[in-house]
C-alpha cells in the first residue's frame, strides 16, 4: 500500500529527532494515528461517543474508591506475583462462579494478579470475578478522563506540528498528560509487583502500549499477547516500523492460519509467533439453517456505523435483519442505530448473545472487516463486505469467491 509506505518513511525520519518522552508517546498513539491516516475515519459521522462514567451509581463510586485503596496499598506495601493479566471488562464472560475471560484460562495460576480495565459505559460493572487476586483500575481511568478533559485546554508544543502529512497527530496531542500518568503508574506498578510474565490482548491500543512500555522499562519481563481479533495484512496495529519499536510483545499467540500468514508477511520474526489454533468448537459446522434464506445478520463495528446504517436502510423489506453490535458499542451506539434506521423488521441483539449462534441462525452475514465475517465464511455462510476497508482486508477471499463485495448503492439489487 503506497500510503502506508509513505507513512513508514516519514515515521523513520521523525522518530530520529524525538526526545525519549516523545518517542514513547508516539508508540502509545501510533495505532490511532496510522489508522486515521490510512482510512480517514470520521468519528463524528460514526457517532463514536465516550462519556465519563455515563452510568453513575453508588456501586460505581464504591468501585472507584476501592480501586483507589488497592492502588495505595500496592504503592506502599508492594506484592510479588509470577504473572500479570491485563483484562478488559468488556470481554468478560459469565459463568456460575463469576466473570472470567476464557482466552486467559490456560495461563492462570494462583500466583497471578488480574488487572481489570473497567468499562465506564457499562450499566452494571462486572465486579464478581472468579479470580482471587484482582486490581481494578477504576480510579486510574477516572483520573485519565479528567486529565484528558483539562489537557484539551492546554496548547502542547511538539515537533509533530511541523509534519504536514501527519496532521492527524494533533487530534491526539491532548493525550500527553494521560500518557505521562499511565507511563509513571505502570513503571511504579511493575517495580512493586515484579512479575515474570505479562499477558494481554490488543497490544496496539494506547493503554496496552503504555502497559508494555512500563514492563519493558523493567528489564526481564516477558510480554505475551493473546490474539483478540482477525489480523489482516497491513493491520495498523501490527505493521512494524522501519525504526525501532520499544513497545512490542515478546510473543503473540494466534488462533488461525490467515493471521499467522499475515504476521509473517508484515515482518514479524518466526520466534515471536506461536500458533495455537482455535479454542472454540461450534455445535454445528455445516452452516445450514432452517430458514428460507431471508435472515440477515449485520456485524457492527464502532468505526463503520454510518455505512452499516445506510446498508440496513437499503436492504429489501422481505429480509429479517438482526444487528450484532460490538461489545464497545452498547449504550450510545444502540441509540444511534435506533434513531437512524428508517425501516422496520430490524432487531438489535442483546449484548450477551453468542456470536457463533447468531451466525448459525443467519443466512447472510454482512459487515466490513470484523473477525466474525471470517468465522461466518468458515461456517459456509454467504458473506458480504460493504466498503473499501473491508475489501482491503478480505480481498483474498473476495477474489476466491468465498466472500462478496457489494457497494452500498447496490445492496438492494444484488443481495
Amino acid at each position: 500500500m503506497e500510503k502506508l509506505q509513505k507513512f513508514l518513511k516519514i515515521e523513520k525520519k521523525v522518530t530520529r529527532i524525538l526526545t525519549d518522552f516523545e518517542f514513547y508517546f508516539w508508540q502509545s498513539t501510533r495505532f490511532l494515528i496510522l489508522q486515521n491516516y490510512l482510512y480517514q475515519f470520521d468519528n463524528n459521522k460514526n457517532n463514536r461517543l465516550r462519556s465519563i462514567y455515563s452510568n453513575i451509581s453508588l456501586k460505581r463510586f464504591f468501585l472507584i474508591f476501592k480501586s483507589f485503596v488497592q492502588i495505595l496499598s500496592l504503592v506502599f506495601k508492594g506484592c510479588n506475583y509470577e504473572r500479570v493479566f491485563l483484562i478488559n471488562e468488556r470481554t468478560l464472560e459469565y459463568s456460575s462462579d463469576g466473570y472470567y475471560d476464557p482466552d486467559f484460562s490456560n495461563f492462570y495460576n494462583n500466583r497471578t494478579l488480574v488487572v481489570v480495565i473497567p468499562d465506564p459505559d457499562a450499566a452494571t460493572p462486572k465486579d464478581n470475578l472468579v479470580y482471587s487476586n484482582c486490581l481494578r483500575l477504576d480510579f486510574l481511568i477516572m483520573l485519565e478522563m479528567v486529565l484528558e478533559f483539562f489537557s484539551k485546554l492546554i496548547t502542547v508544543k511538539s515537533k509533530f506540528k511541523s509534519i504536514k502529512i501527519l496532521k492527524v497527530v494533533k487530534m491526539y496531542q491532548n493525550k500527553h498528560l494521560v500518557f505521562r500518568l499511565r507511563r509513571n503508574f505502570y513503571k511504579l506498578f511493575f517495580f512493586k509487583v515484579k512479575p515474570i510474565d505479562v499477558y494481554l490482548k490488543s497490544s496496539y491500543s494506547s493503554l496496552q502500549k503504555c502497559f508494555i512500555i512500563g514492563a519493558k522499562e523493567r528489564l526481564g519481563i516477558n510480554i505475551v499477547e493473546l490474539q483478540h481479533s482477525f489480523i489482516y495484512e497491513d493491520h495498523p496495529g501490527y505493521v512494524l516500523p522501519y525504526s525501532k519499536d520499544c513497545a512490542l510483545p515478546n510473543k503473540i499467540i494466534v488462533g488461525d492460519n490467515f493471521s499467522l500468514k499475515n504476521l509473517v508477511k508484515m515482518g514479524w520474526p518466526d520466534d515471536a509467533i506461536v500458533y495455537q489454533g482455535r479454542k472454540k468448537s461450534n455445535p454445528r459446522q455445516d452452516g445450514k439453517t432452517s430458514s428460507g434464506g431471508e435472515n440477515v445478520l449485520i456485524i457492527s463495528q464502532i468505526t463503520v456505523l454510518a455505512d452499516l446504517v445506510e446498508c440496513i436502510n437499503n436492504i429489501d423489506n422481505r429480509f429479517h435483519i438482526s444487528v450484532k453490535l460490538h461489545p464497545r458499542e452498547y449504550q450510545a451506539q444502540y441509540e444511534y442505530f435506533r434513531d437512524k434506521i428508517k425501516r422496520g423488521g430490524v432487531k438489535i441483539l442483546p449484548k450477551d448473545c453468542d456470536i457463533d449462534i447468531c451466525i448459525l441462525n443467519s443466512d447472510i452475514v454482512i459487515g466490513s472487516y470484523s473477525t466474525a465475517l471470517y468465522e461466518a465464511m468458515n461456517l459456509g455462510k454467504r458473506v458480504i463486505v460493504i466498503n473499501k476497508r473491508g475489501l482491503d482486508v478480505f480481498s483474498e477471499f473476495v477474489n476466491n469467491k468465498k466472500m462478496e463485495f457489494i457497494t452500498l448503492s447496490n445492496i438492494k439489487v444484488k443481495i
